[in-house]
């Protein structure tokens, strides 16, 4: 009997959480959170580049619960020498 996520949907989600990611660690790389020669404006006495790299970790903490929700079995797959 199949679950109740089928093999596609569970695929693409899979997929989407991979992109995420890699979306996640270019983002906390680029000029947007680390601005050279900018003053760093600070929210709480906190500076914007330490929030920003918070905010990345927790999104991407998110994300890999998700992708281990989502993550297409492989027990679905014969094993070598059985039948289907």
């Amino acid at each position: 009997m199949s679950s109740p996520r089928s093999k596609p949907t569970r695929r693409l989600a899979w997929n989407a959480c991979i992109a995420c990611a890699v979306l996640l660690f270019l983002f906390s790389f680029s000029p947007i959170v680390l601005s050279p020669g900018e003053p760093s404006p600070a929210l709480l006495g906190i500076p914007r580049t330490l929030w920003l790299g918070l905010a990345a970790y927790i999104a991407l903490v998110v994300v890999t619960y998700i992708g281990t929700r989502v993550h297409p079995d492989e027990d679905d797959k014969p094993k070598p020498g059985e039948s289907e």
